[in-house]
C-alpha cells in the first residue's frame, strides 16, 4: 500500500510477484534502491481526477534516482489500458504515456469540470504528459464519436456523430489556472479552439474562449444546434467565435 504525502499524486494498493531489489542504506553516493519486481495485480486511484485503474500488471524497475513501470496494463471503467510511467525522485516529477478507452466520462470530475458544460459517453484516448508537484501538462489525441458534449442550452454534439480530437494541449496549475488548446474535427468541420480557465469556489470557471473555423459545413453544424429548425445550405468560410468573461457582469 502506497499513500502519497501530496494529494496531487495517486495512491496505490499493489500485489507483487518476483522481487529482485537491493538497497544499501549506508551508501551515501547511491541512496536509492536498484532492481526490479513484477506487479501481478492491484489498483491505483488519482483523487483529483476521480480515475481508478484496476487489475494492474507490469514490470517495476528501480534505477539511480528513478522508478519506472513499463510495460503497464490495467483496466479503467472495465476497459483495457496500456502505457508506461516513470517517476524522477530528485525532481519529484512523473512522466507517462497511456492509450485506451475512458468510459463513463459523466461519472468523473471531467464530466462537469467546465462551467455551463457537460461531458458524457466514452473517449478512445492516446495521451502523454508530465505531472509535477504544482504543474500538470498533457498532450492527447482522441476519437470522440461515442462521447457527448453540451454547452449551455444551445449546443450539443451527440453520441454517434463523428468527432476526432486531432490534438489537445493542457497546461494546468492545480486549483489556480488551466489553459486548453487544440484542434478537432466534428463530422466534416475542423475547429481550432483555446480555453482559459481559473479555479474559483471549488470548480473551474471559463474566463475566455476562442474558436476558429476555416470551412464550416452548415448541415453538420445544424446537427449540434438545439434549435427548432433544420439547417440546410452549403459551406461557410472564415468563421470565428470569441467570448470573454466580464468581472461583475453576472451579478
Amino acid at each position: 500500500t502506497f499513500r502519497p504525502k501530496d494529494p496531487q499524486f495517486p495512491s496505490a494498493d499493489l500485489k507483487f510477484g518476483l522481487v529482485k531489489v537491493t538497497w544499501d542504506s549506508e551508501d551515501k553516493e547511491h541512496p536509492f534502491p536498484h532492481g526490479a519486481l513484477q506487479i501481478t495485480d492491484g489498483s491505483i486511484v488519482h483523487k483529483p481526477t476521480g480515475i481508478k485503474a484496476q487489475s494492474i500488471s507490469g514490470a517495476l524497475s528501480f534505477e539511480e534516482g528513478s522508478v519506472s513501470l513499463e510495460p503497464l496494463s490495467a483496466t479503467v471503467s472495465n476497459n483495457p489500458l496500456v502505457g508506461r510511467v516513470r517517476y524522477d525522485m530528485d525532481k519529484q516529477q512523473a512522466e507517462f504515456s497511456v492509450s485506451g478507452v475512458l468510459a463513463g466520462i459523466e461519472k468523473t470530475p471531467l464530466g462537469a469540470s467546465l462551467d455551463k458544460a457537460a461531458f458524457s459517453g466514452a473517449l478512445n484516448v492516446r495521451c502523454s504528459g508530465v505531472l509535477a508537484k504544482n504543474h500538470f501538462m498533457l498532450d492527447a489525441a482522441a476519437d470522440a464519436t461515442q462521447a457527448q458534449f453540451e454547452y449551455e442550452w444551445w449546443f450539443r454534439k451527440p453520441i454517434g456523430m463523428g468527432a476526432t480530437v486531432k490534438s489537445l494541449n493542457v497546461d494546468m496549475v492545480p486549483k489556480k489556472s488551466l489553459k486548453v488548446s487544440g484542434s478537432a474535427a466534428i463530422d466534416t468541420t475542423e475547429v481550432n479552439v483555446t480555453w482559459d480557465l481559473t479555479h474559483e469556489a471549488g470548480r473551474w470557471r471559463l474566463q475566455s474562449a476562442r474558436a476558429k473555423v476555416d470551412r464550416l459545413d452548415v448541415v453538420s453544424a445544424g446537427k449540434c444546434m438545439r434549435i427548432p429548425y433544420a439547417a440546410s445550405g452549403g459551406v461557410g468560410t472564415e468563421g470565428y467565435f470569441e467570448w470573454t468573461r466580464v468581472p461583475g457582469a453576472e451579478k
